[in-house]
């Protein structure tokens, strides 16, 4: 067997290794693992499943993405495209975490903790029952938070978009808590998003 043919077979099977790994991890230990960790967490068995769609659906999108490129760019111009691609996602990926960051670091003090649950409108459900003191989300969808916010004003609670405006199925952005820490929520977060420093 020739060098090159050495080298060929050795790709082929580390090929075939890697794409057995992922199956197995993402359709069978990671299934099994999130079914028994999960609830540690406050999330159930739903959550996780929703969670995996989403994310079967953006592998899709990998797919659809990779024979993009390589349709439509010579080899010698992938890496480039894959690059620029990554540099973006990465670049938005700190702007992101950094506003999230901004946002704790200015709430956390003046509350007893933050929890997430996974889905807006579990979390809307709790602020509704009592469980929760607040919440608050950018860009969601309308179907994230429609029954959510109709069961936080049934229960006397208050709901508004991040400006104190009522435009929360145009922008996706919430604000949900009840009537005595609204106003003080809300102020919180319009002084994490300005930047500014939490009054003492």
């Amino acid at each position: 067997m020739s060098r090159s043919s050495d080298l060929k077979f050795w790709r082929r099977s580390i090929f075939g290794i890697a794409i057995f790994t992922a199956a197995f991890l993402l359709f069978q230990v990671q299934l099994l693992l999130g079914k028994f960790l999960l609830p540690w967490f406050g999330g159930t068995s739903a959550i996780w499943a929703t969670c995996l769609l989403f994310f079967q659906v953006l592998l899709l999108g990998g797919y659809v993405y990779a024979h993009q490129i390589a349709s439509a760019f010579r080899p010698s111009l992938q890496g480039k495209a894959h690059l620029a691609f990554l540099a973006f996602t990465s670049f938005w990926l700190v702007v992101a975490w950094y506003l999230q960051w901004r946002l704790l670091a200015t709430v956390l003090p003046a509350t007893s903790g933050v929890r997430r649950f996974g889905a807006a409108a579990l979390d809307l459900a709790y602020v509704a029952a009592g469980r929760l003191d607040g919440f608050w989300e950018f860009g969601l969808s309308p179907w994230d938070i429609a029954a959510g916010m109709l069961l936080v004003r049934e229960a006397g609670g208050f709901v508004t978009d991040l400006a104190g405006g009522q435009k929360m199925m145009e922008t996706g952005d919430v604000l949900a808590a009840n009537d005595r820490l609204h106003l003080p929520l809300a102020a919180l977060i319009k002084q994490a998003i300005r930047g500014g420093r939490p009054a003492a």
